[in-house]
């Protein structure tokens, strides 16, 4: 199911896709069983489109946002992401791309424990060499813009459920990533 944004949708009618599957397999091998999470999948997401996907527990979900993420392979298909087929980069091209090109917002939030709330949201900035100084202007934007200013010092333990959710949601934003991928990512937030 798929939900344009309305701002971008007529502007990119005619732009090749942000993200292309072709055929995409992806199979685990469970004891003496094969699992098919993934068969034939063909996916076609245009800049600025939402895609919601829906299924039961076991439907193949996680995996296909692992696959999305480059944090998994497919077994057999093709993903182009900006037009760059990205299933046959090395590993560590791959972890580039998931740098500068993609944002992830976890359900389980992933937000280091020993980092505070600022710290967080700084690590992929701090990850891709970022100048100190834009860095500290782009976290304090962040803050600012997910209502966490007066939280910036606290580590995640401090911090309610919903705070954790909003710094991980800014940390998966402040690099400004092309793809946001996002596992439940308002289920732990007031309106």
């Amino acid at each position: 199911m798929t939900y344009p944004n309305d701002s971008n949708n007529l502007n990119n009618l005619n732009d090749p896709p942000q993200i292309e599957l072709h055929g995409i397999e992806r199979v685990f091998q469970l004891g003496d069983s094969q699992v098919h999470a993934l068969r034939r999948l063909d996916v076609s997401i245009a800049p600025g489109e939402y895609v919601a996907v829906m299924g039961p527990s076991g439907s193949g979900k996680s995996t296909l946002l692992n696959l999305l993420g480059l944090l998994d392979r497919p077994n057999a298909g093709l993903y182009r992401l900006e037009g760059r087929d990205v299933t046959t980069l090395t590993p560590d091209e791959q972890a580039q791309v998931r740098s500068e090109r993609i944002g992830f917002v976890f359900q389980s939030f992933h937000l280091v424990p020993r980092l505070t709330a600022a710290e967080n949201i700084a690590l992929p900035l701090t990850l891709a060499g970022i100048a100190p100084r834009e860095r500290t202007e782009r976290v304090a934007r962040a803050l600012a813009d997910y209502g966490l200013e007066t939280r910036a010092d606290h580590r995640p333990d401090q911090l309610s459920g919903g705070q954790r959710q909003r710094v991980a949601i800014a940390r998966a934003t402040v690099m400004q990533p092309a793809v946001i991928l996002a596992d439940e990512p308002t289920g732990n937030l007031d309106r």
